[in-house]
């Protein structure tokens, strides 16, 4: 082969090899069922409200890592992860969850002018109900 030849395959393979990753970056996904596992305190609906997309669409793996990106930006989870798994008309999303400790009791004491040493609790609840509301 000559150098030039030789260029031209190299260049023509590179080519195809980068269309091909780019092919299957792009792969879209039939989204037939959306199972979450592991919220025992937050509700499905505010999960599924920040996944962005529902069961029955075509998504792509950006949009799914964008979905799980928002659930985790709520703030109530220590990890989530997705999985896909392929069935019969298409792909379940599977959604591991692990939510944080929401009860967080803080004791108060301190020495007052008149010599008193008043006391209490402070409380803060986060994702009071499972709705991702506070109370303090």
């Amino acid at each position: 082969m000559t150098g030039s030849l030789r260029i031209r395959c190299r260049a023509v393979a590179l080519i195809l090899l980068w269309g091909s990753a780019q092919a299957a970056a792009a792969i879209d996904y039939q989204i037939t069922d959306i199972r979450i596992s592991g919220n025992e305190k937050t509700r499905r609906e505010i999960l599924l409200r920040e996944l962005g997309f529902s069961a029955g669409m075509i998504v792509g793996a950006a949009e799914i890592e964008k979905g799980r990106k928002s659930i985790m930006a709520l703030g109530l989870f220590t990890a989530v992860e997705t999985q896909l798994h392929p069935t019969k008309t298409g792909h379940r999303l599977w959604i591991h969850i692990r939510e944080k400790i929401f009860f967080l009791p803080v004791p108060i004491v301190h020495l007052n002018g008149d010599g008193d040493w008043p006391y209490g609790l402070l409380s803060r609840t986060d994702n009071l109900f499972g709705l991702n509301q506070q109370l303090k």
